[in-house]
């Protein structure tokens, strides 16, 4: 839809409208309600009909747009609602996008068609639900439930949404909603690392993204920040550019034209508690420290994470999300380090595992240090220590494993776009390249432990070790250095080291 209508406005051209309903008639003779797969999931019908009726308004003065199609058109919304509503609560209990994406749908239809049976309800059902699910579920540090940047942006969006339809239709929505997503907005923005806006690869990414309304790729994460920036702050989170397209679009031209073209400048620092993620920036290094006590469902093993990213380029950060139902193997790799072959957390099903708990220790200008309790589940538990020190031309990670018995341990670092090769010189002394430049040195030292292996994983396809995956279903090889080591406690320093990089 969203393809159909940005060409539609820059050109008037009617082929895009025919296009839109010939699609959407096709869609409604091959999917009749309540039969197939298309029917099956509330939040993919409540997306569907935001697109819809984006859709509608772009194209209501088509000569295309015929009372026959306008007809078929408010039928299918108005069952595509009655679904929704009528299972809604299933997505409310799995306290995530799904019932924030329904509540939104909801808004949505009860909204723009007042005059369908059971409109008022629908917009009751879904302002109540939503206010409740966005008092949970976005927390007052600006974190969400789902501890994932690309469903940040999800939620995001659809409250955008719902925000931008109910101020023009006059409609009045909790003050919650809007405070809270600015929160969101806050929290995100801090998180781009890289000079062409794109984040740490953070958490479960399907490759969703409602609404694509401007040239940035997928990774991009500037447009729906920018977005809400100027519609509900009258300011902007980055300078202009290709970004400030779904403002356009939601807010109009006026809106930006009046917008202060200052940035206030990113923050240096902040730690968000309740989301248990810690953002630092010391001269070209920004970093991500990953520690805390999951206040929802935790899907990854990834308490002590680090991202570290140089100059806008990662140089060690997370594997991403190739698919969550593929044959092909592959591991999501995080920076962090585990005990005999064990994932921090025990897996109870497909999207949850039995929450493991972080303490963070300290956050300052200077780095972090924290723990988690992850391996206590173990006949003789491990407790692990890492403290960050970040400068400006380095960052110490010092990781502490202890235990009252040995155990094996293994130390992984996950780079997804530099290059690592063994030096010469020095046991675990590692060159760091960018292309055919120096990017760096990594310096590791080991203490208290008997050393066994340190090795460079790469495109391994028995294993699905050694891959990264920035979008989702698709994969590319990559280099993981895997160090192994033997002790019951152990310290083990890792130094990236920029000083003698290509400027």
């Amino acid at each position: 839809m969203f393809p159909l209508v940005r060409v539609y406005a820059r050109t008037g051209d009617d082929e895009c409208a025919r296009i839109f309903w010939t699609l959407f008639e096709d869609w409604c003779r091959e999917n009749p309600p309540e039969t197939g797969v298309n029917w099956k999931c509330g939040q993919e019908i409540s997306l569907r009909l935001m697109a819809w009726c984006f859709a509608l308004y772009a194209f209501l003065e088509s000569p295309e747009t015929t009372r026959e199609r306008l007809a078929l058109f408010v039928r299918a919304v108005f069952e595509s609602a009655r679904r929704v509503r009528a299972n809604i609560n299933y997505a409310l209990s799995q306290k995530n996008n799904h019932g924030v994406s329904e509540c939104v749908g909801l808004i949505c239809a009860g909204t723009l068609f007042p005059e369908f049976r059971g409109s008022a309800e629908w917009l009751s059902c879904g302002v109540k639900n939503l206010e409740r699910q966005i008092r949970e579920l976005v927390y007052p540090d600006g974190g969400f439930s789902q501890h994932s940047l690309n469903y940040h942006r999800v939620m995001m969006q659809d409250l955008t949404f719902a925000l931008r339809i109910a101020e023009v239709n006059g409609v009045e929505l909790p003050g919650i909603l809007r405070e809270r997503l600015l929160l969101a907005a806050d929290y995100a923005r801090d998180f781009v690392f890289g000079n062409d806006g794109d984040t740490p690869c953070w958490g479960a990414n399907d490759g969703a993204h409602v609404f694509r309304l401007s040239e940035c790729v997928y990774r991009d994460f500037r447009p729906h920040l920018q977005c809400a920036n100027i519609g509900f702050r009258r300011a902007r989170a980055f300078p202009e550019g290709s970004w400030d397209e779904e403002a356009l679009w939601f807010f109009g031209k006026p809106v930006l034209e009046t917008v202060d073209k200052e940035v206030s400048p990113l923050r240096k620092r902040f730690s968000a508690p309740v989301a248990g993620t810690h953002v630092l920036r010391c001269g070209g290094n920004a970093v991500f420290f990953r520690c805390g006590a999951p206040a929802h469902r935790p899907g990854h093993d990834d308490l002590l994470h680090l991202d570290i990213w140089r100059n806008g380029t990662c140089v060690v950060g997370d594997s991403g999300s190739f698919s969550y139902n593929s044959p092909v193997p592959f591991a999501a790799e995080h920076n962090v380090v585990s005990a005999d072959g064990l994932p921090q957390m025990e897996r109870l099903s497909r999207f949850l595992k039995a929450p493991a708990r972080g303490t963070l220790l300290r956050a300052d200008e200077h780095g972090f240090s924290g723990e988690h309790d992850g391996y206590s589940r173990l006949r003789v538990p491990v407790k692990h220590h890492r403290d960050v020190d970040v400068d400006e031309d380095s960052v110490s990670v010092l990781d502490e494993l202890s235990s009252s018995a040995k155990h094996v341990y293994e130390a992984r670092w996950v780079l997804p776009a530099l290059r690592i090769e063994k030096a010469d010189s020095a046991e675990l002394v590692f060159l760091l390249r960018n292309g055919e430049q120096r990017a760096g040195k990594l310096i590791l030292k080991l203490e208290n432990a008997e050393f066994l292996e340190s090795s460079i994983i790469e495109g391994d396809e028995k294993s699905g070790e050694g891959f990264v995956s920035p979008h989702y279903g698709e994969r590319r090889s990559a280099q993981v250095l895997s160090v192994k080591f033997r002790a019951s406690s152990a310290r083990l320093r890792s130094l990236f080291d920029f000083s003698n990089a290509a400027r």
